[in-house]
């Protein structure tokens, strides 16, 4: 059975949609949860996948990073890019357990990507996150700079970016 994929802005959310994003969000567990619910309703698109019954199975995200963070991302992996350059960032992509392995990322980063092509993209990774590797270079991004210490776990991640 062919799952939907669903794009919109934040704004043209539900309380109910949000509500279901940002517990995704939360499952996934990577992500500094300070102002979460602010940094869903201000980014670009969300994007997800639910099953018959309405429950999120998966979530991606063009998000709209402030400036000071896009910036410190880009020095803490030592990138030579200009971070002014990348206006979004992908991210929050996440798809249950028990739905992986059946193309849900690609096709919520290709319903994502239908709607972007005027701005520069970056993303971060867990250094060994193994499915989203292949799904970024796929999508033509490629290493900046460095592997850094994350502040969110014992891990190092990785910068990438998708140029214009």
């Amino acid at each position: 059975m062919e799952l939907p994929v669903f794009l919109r802005v934040p704004a043209k959310c539900s309380g109910g949609e949000l509500d279901a994003f940002e517990s995704l969000v939360k499952v996934g567990g990577e992500v500094n949860l300070d102002g979460i619910r602010n940094r869903i309703e201000n980014a670009y698109f969300l994007a997800w996948v639910s099953e018959g019954g309405g429950e999120l199975v998966g979530i991606a995200a063009l998000k709209k990073p402030n400036e000071n963070y896009r910036s410190s991302i880009f020095h803490k992996a030592q990138s030579k890019e200009e971070p002014s350059n990348f206006e979004v960032e992908l991210g929050w992509i996440f798809v249950r357990k028990e739905f992986r392995k059946n193309g849900l990322a690609t096709k919520l980063v290709e319903k994502l990507f239908s709607v972007n092509n005027s701005k520069g993209v970056y993303a971060t990774t867990r250094e060994n996150n193994d499915p989203v590797l292949p799904l970024l270079r796929n999508f033509g991004f490629v290493q900046s700079g460095f592997q850094y210490p994350s502040t969110e776990g014992n891990y190092d991640l990785v910068l990438h970016i998708k140029p214009v």
